[in-house]
């Protein structure tokens, strides 16, 4: 499984010292104070003034938030700025309106092959103090263009990299203008930022919430107390606990007819890190993908039991998790935490996928397990599957309904702008009912195509 390293590395910038260029310096005051430092409980990004007091970055930076935190330099923080809508294609995310006195910045294409000429990559990357953050500048070179055509999306390269904290900054050319919203590197370690162009033309669409289909969460939903039907499928309600600056001693209490809790780390609740007795790592009919081995090597473990049908968890400094809770035949539950959590739903999309049809899009979100469909497919017939994403790492796994072991998956190597799509064939044994499980491996909320034809 390759990553695309949307988020990786820690970018060893400068504010204009270090060996930046007279150039850089210039490029950087010209740009410096339209910029602003986004932050969230899970992590800090960038972001560029744009017209009417609007905001870009990347969507990855704000998910799964509805709103976030925005410093510019030298101001107060300014808190609870919403997110108007999120394009997940071009991984863009549009806050505000603010009220900021700063020159609003155009983003415009970049001049001919983009190849060769001074770049500058201008953000906030590294540990930042939130309320007094300092803006930092890389210079490099313009190093072309790379086409998406499956995406209609546009990426320019640059040798100034990009790590943790740059995601949503502006990439500037030599005369200071803005060519494109950085996010993505490459295995080179060159930055790919989404052409200026292709940014304006969103920001448009955004402004007419004209977005993907995603829902952030409001913090202001968080509780402590929950009461809740059981979901009759045989499935979890899930509780999302946000990341916080100190470590978390949490206390999780469920009253129903046998309780079971279980940890994991967002987007994978199915497959815990921590569980609570009664959980069988040896049963194939319980919700929770586990497995015994895991337990002897330590990557999943027992809940400490605090007795009265309450079990504790250790979360790290910043940490974030997904606590999943579920009863015995079907009855009501109440749930009591010892810090607010807000209630999630992790089950993803079922959409319908026709096969030999058109490819299908849908949305998985940052805390989606997965998106499940179902397919009526031939015994002997050879079937060719795609899972497919802009930027993200899309992988598949299907099985007959009647028997798991009429089974096949695919992860990378199937194309796409870092070769993580996941193209593969499946010959099954059996007729009639099959279930496709498709997921991604990266951490924010992204699009998904998916096509199954005869091969």
């Amino acid at each position: 499984m390759a990553v695309a390293a949307a988020l990786a590395g820690v970018l060893v910038g400068c504010t204009v010292e270090g060996g930046a260029s007279t150039d850089a310096a210039r490029v950087f005051e010209r740009v410096r104070p339209s910029l602003a430092l986004v932050s969230t409980p899970v992590g800090t990004g960038s972001a560029v003034l744009v017209d009417g007091g609007y905001l870009v970055t990347d969507a990855h930076v704000v998910d799964p938030f509805d709103a976030v935190d925005v410093t510019f330099e030298g101001e107060a923080r300014l808190e609870d700025v919403r997110v108007v809508a999120v394009d997940l294609v071009a991984d863009l995310a549009l806050l505000g309106p603010v009220d900021h006195r700063a020159p609003e910045l155009a983003i415009e294409a970049p001049a001919g092959d983009a190849q060769g000429a001074p770049a500058y990559l201008i953000g906030f990357p590294g540990d930042q103090d939130v309320d007094h953050p300092r803006a930092k500048v890389r210079d490099g070179e313009l190093d072309g263009l790379e086409e998406d055509a499956r995406w209609d999306l546009t990426y320019v390269r640059s040798t100034t990299r990009i790590g943790h904290g740059q995601s949503g900054g502006a990439l500037v050319d030599a005369s200071g203008r803005v060519i494109g919203i950085s996010g993505l590197s490459d295995d080179d370690e060159r930055a790919l930022s989404v052409a200026g162009d292709d940014v304006a033309a969103a920001i448009e669409r955004l402004r007419r919430r004209d977005g993907s289909r995603w829902e952030g969460l409001d913090r202001g939903d968080a509780a402590t107390s929950f009461s809740e039907d059981a979901p009759d499928y045989g499935g979890a309600l899930a509780y999302y606990v946000v990341g916080t600056e100190d470590a978390q001693h949490i206390e999780v209490t469920v009253r129903a007819h046998s309780p079971r809790v279980a940890v994991s780390e967002p987007g994978d609740s199915a497959w815990p890190w921590a569980i609570s007795g009664g959980i069988d790592p040896d049963d194939d009919e319980d919700w929770w993908f586990v497995d015994r081995a895991d337990l002897r090597s330590g990557d999943l473990t027992y809940l400490h039991a605090a007795g009265d049908g309450t079990w504790a968890v250790d979360l790290a400094p910043w940490e974030a998790a997904v606590l999943t809770v579920s009863a015995a035949g079907g009855a009501d539950i109440e749930v009591e935490t010892s810090v607010p959590v807000i209630a999630v739903d992790t089950y993803g999309e079922e959409p319908e996928v026709e096969v030999g049809g058109e490819p299908t899009r849908f949305v998985l979100d940052s805390l989606d397990d997965g998106a499940w469909i179902s397919l009526d497919l031939e015994a002997g017939v050879t079937y060719r599957i795609a899972a497919r994403t802009p930027s993200g790492d899309a992988s598949w796994s299907i099985e007959a309904d009647e028997d798991p072991d009429d089974a096949a998956e695919a992860d990378d190597g199937g194309g796409g702008i870092f070769d993580t799509d996941a193209v593969g064939t499946f010959t099954p044994e059996l007729d009639g009912l099959h279930w496709l499980s498709v997921y991604e491996y990266s951490d924010g909320a992204t699009e998904v195509e998916v096509e199954v034809t005869e091969a």
